[in-house]
This record gives structure tokens, C-alpha cells and sequence, in this order.
């Protein structure tokens, strides 16, 4: 069920607990849109000329160290590009709730870890078949591309398994009220947030 700001908040501090609040919980909610994020994974690379935004799914969320996680094909772009330059943007907006925050940051890998294969192991069947086609993302399309690997150990199973961590450095986040629309920008420093009102 959807957290709807009811009322304007009160301070920037308010605005920003609420929106990682709802963040967190929209990891449960696979009718939250902030569960599906634009992530741009070449943000810090200018000499990208195509396109390099990605719809991903949040999977996890740590309110107290400002990351969040998502899982990708160790054999994709993104995973590629994030080797080369560990920056980010992402976006998550829902139009129910008239809310969006943009985030920017760094990004830790996890493969091969003991975080990444129990976390692969936790999946479902059909969870696990995403990372073990034979054939990397954007391979042509030939059925024989689409067999999933037979493995026997879990860490030959998940060896396209991929946890992308993303640390946010700053963001910016819009609440559209019809009592009046509200805008903060935030920053984290040494563990802290530093938090303003900003004109929306």
C-alpha cells in the first residue's frame, strides 16, 4: 500500500526521512513504482555518446549506510562500465504519489562474495534462470543462447551473478502538493546528512 504525503512537511529533515522511509518499503511492494528505477550507469563518463539508462529493480535498501542494491548480469554494459567508473544517477518516481527523487553516488560490486552467492542461492528458479542464459545481455537471439548453464556448485551457478551497491552522495527530492509543491537537496558528509529547502 501506498505512503502518501498527507501534508506538507514540516522541515527538509522530515522530507528526507519520509522519502527513504518509502523507499525502504517499496523493496515489498511490487506495486510501489519506486521498486523499478532509471539508472544511468555511464553518468560519469562523458565521452558516452549512445544511450545508457536502464529500468532495474530494487531489491534491497540500508537506511543507516544510504545504499541501496540491485542485481544485474556480471556479463551486461552497466556491469562493464561500473568496472570502469564507479558513478551513478538513478530516478525513481511515482505519479500516484506525485513524488521523485533523483540520487547520485558510487558503486560497490559483489560477485563471488558470500554475499552474493547466498543471495543468488536465496532467489527463486525463475529468478536465477536471468543470470544463467549461456549467452551474455544484448547476445543475438538463438534459442541455443537461452539454455541456462547446468551447474552442480552454487558458485558456478551464480557466476554471472551480480549485486551492484549504490552509495548516495547527494539527491534531490520533489513532492508535488496541491497545497504547494515542495523541494529539498541533500548532501551526505562524513555519515551525515546535510539537508535544504530548495525552490521546487
Amino acid at each position: 500500500m501506498l505512503n502518501l504525503p498527507k501534508t506538507l512537511f514540516s522541515t527538509p529533515d522530515q522530507a528526507l526521512t519520509w522519502a527513504l522511509n518509502a523507499l525502504a518499503a517499496a523493496t515489498s511492494d511490487a506495486q510501489d513504482p519506486w521498486q523499478q528505477l532509471i539508472v544511468n550507469y555511464q553518468a560519469l563518463m562523458p565521452e558516452t555518446t549512445g544511450p545508457s539508462l536502464k529500468t532495474v529493480v530494487l531489491r534491497s535498501v540500508d537506511e543507516a549506510d544510504t545504499h541501496f542494491t540491485f542485481y544485474t548480469d556480471t556479463r551486461s554494459a552497466k556491469w562493464a562500465a561500473f568496472r570502469a567508473n564507479p558513478g551513478f544517477q538513478a530516478l525513481f518516481y511515482c505519479p500516484q504519489r506525485q513524488v521523485q527523487l533523483a540520487v547520485r553516488g558510487r558503486i560497490a560490486l559483489e560477485m563471488q562474495t558470500p554475499l552474493a552467492l547466498a543471495t543468488f542461492e536465496a532467489l527463486t528458479f525463475t529468478q536465477r534462470q536471468a543470470y544463467t542464459s549461456r549467452a551474455a545481455p544484448g547476445s543475438a537471439f538463438v534459442g541455443e543462447n537461452l539454455i541456462p548453464l547446468k551447474q552442480d556448485m552454487p558458485s558456478l551457478r551464480a557466476r554471472y551473478f551480480g549485486m551492484i551497491k549504490c552509495y548516495m552522495e547527494s539527491a534531490d527530492f520533489v513532492s508535488l502538493h496541491r497545497q504547494g509543491h515542495q523541494r529539498i537537496s541533500v548532501r551526505w558528509h562524513a555519515g551525515k546528512a546535510l539537508v535544504d529547502w530548495v525552490v521546487p
